[in-house]
């Protein structure tokens, strides 16, 4: 059960973002940034709060089957990990042929991927109807806020809604992993180890 409260705010969080607005959230590893990732005034808006130039945005989904539409690539080896630490805090890149993604894509159409273990998160996405873009709400280059005093004033006065629930943040930011290319690499390593995927490769 995710408690009235949390419905009431998710039902206003998913009218905030259906309306091109920029929802402050906690997830499972630090305080973000959400929006519509196919919304170009949304996504500016994210990068001014950050203060960084146009750069490749994460997507947060409540299941794999919200990827359907995104013509994403699944390497067996992606597919094995996901199965294993998702949800959690794994990004996982991937390549993706629609043009959906440009606004939030890197080089080539890669972009991050991440199911967050988070059911109000998860239940967000779902009644929003399609993942979300996500980034963490701090100055980029800053350290990423586990706590809500730790984001700028500037960021937390300039969002369109404040989503305040028991969340509780563990601080560390996701491991990211690339999984484009025949073996994989680490771009951050967080709190999922190398060590952690390589033994869930080498399983049978």
């Amino acid at each position: 059960m995710i408690g009235v409260k949390n419905q009431e705010r998710i039902l206003v969080a998913v009218k905030t973002i259906k309306k091109g607005g920029v929802v402050l959230m906690p997830t499972d590893t630090v305080w973000g940034l959400l929006c519509d990732f196919e919304n170009p005034s949304a996504i500016k808006k994210i990068f001014y709060l950050k203060r960084t130039a146009p750069r490749p945005i994460a997507l947060l989904c409540s299941k794999i089957e919200d990827l359907a539409d995104l013509g994403i690539e699944w390497p067996d080896d992606a597919k094995k990990i996901a199965d294993k630490l998702w949800p959690g805090p794994l990004t996982i890149i991937l390549k993706s042929s629609s043009r959906r993604v440009d606004l939030v894509a890197g080089g080539e159409g890669t972009i991050g991927i991440r199911i967050p273990d988070s059911k109000v998160l998860r239940n967000m996405i779902d009644s929003f109807g399609k993942p979300v873009a996500a980034t963490s709400a701090n100055y980029s280059g800053r350290p990423d806020a586990a706590l809500f005093a730790n984001i700028p004033t500037e960021i937390s006065s300039s969002v369109d809604f404040i989503f305040e629930c028991d969340i509780t943040p563990s601080g560390a930011a996701s491991t990211v992993i690339d999984c484009t290319s025949t073996r994989y690499k680490i771009i951050r390593e967080g709190k999922i180890s190398q060590a952690e995927i390589d033994r869930i490769l080498q399983s049978k």
